[in-house]
């Protein structure tokens, strides 16, 4: 059975609680427990966030500046609206689909919350870093994706949001078994490491 809820009543953001009440023919009555309800009126008149680096099909891969484990850079446009004081909320979720469809990847969200605090991010606009490169980026390998949007926050309240940013992530390495990551320090260098780090020691004492 279903009750429709009149839009009127979500027009405003908040917390509702719902719950339904059951009566008998001998006039006993069966409430149910309360469901907590979070209603985001907020419009969705934000531009979508970019990536720093993305190519112009919107893919991150071994070749793009900055390098994927150095962390993807999402940029927030300059908007008119934006007022110093004002705090952006920038999320992110990864995906193993190139279009953000499917269950969210397990440990990839991530919440970035950025003030604004100088004239020159009103006139240029916000970056943020997502990072580190493992758990947030790490898992997306072969055609993958992650989905980003920015939420405008002031005096507490969220009163904007923006549309979702989508970015195409591949790190498949052709004739590789293994995907491209951060370099890898060699053993036999940590090892070097480890004896002038003894010797050094040594000499001290």
């Amino acid at each position: 059975m279903f009750i429709r809820i009149d839009p009127s009543w979500l027009t405003k953001s908040g917390i509702a609680y719902v719950h339904y009440e059951v009566w008998f023919e001998d006039l006993n009555e069966d409430k149910s427990f309360k469901r907590k309800l979070t209603i985001d009126a907020s419009p969705v008149n934000i531009a979508a966030p970019k990536f720093k680096g993305a190519d112009a099909w919107g893919w991150l891969h071994c070749a793009s500046e900055p390098p994927l484990w150095d962390g993807v850079f999402v940029l927030i446009a300059p908007d008119p609206a934006f007022d110093l004081g004002d705090v952006l909320v920038v999320t992110w979720n990864g995906y193993y689909s190139p279009n953000g469809s499917g269950t969210p990847i397990a440990k990839t969200y991530k919440e970035i919350r950025k003030k604004i605090e100088t004239q020159e991010e009103l006139a240029s606009g916000v970056e943020v870093r997502v990072w580190p490169f493992d758990p947030h980026i790490e898992p997306m390998v072969n055609k993958a994706s992650a989905l980003a949007r920015c939420f405008l926050e002031r005096n507490g309240q969220v009163i904007r949001k923006s549309k979702v940013g989508l970015l195409r992530i591949d790190r498949v390495v052709v004739g590789q078994d293994e995907p491209c990551g951060p370099p890898k320090v060699e053993e036999n260098k940590i090892d070097e490491d480890v004896v002038v780090t003894e010797q050094l020691i040594g000499a001290k004492t």
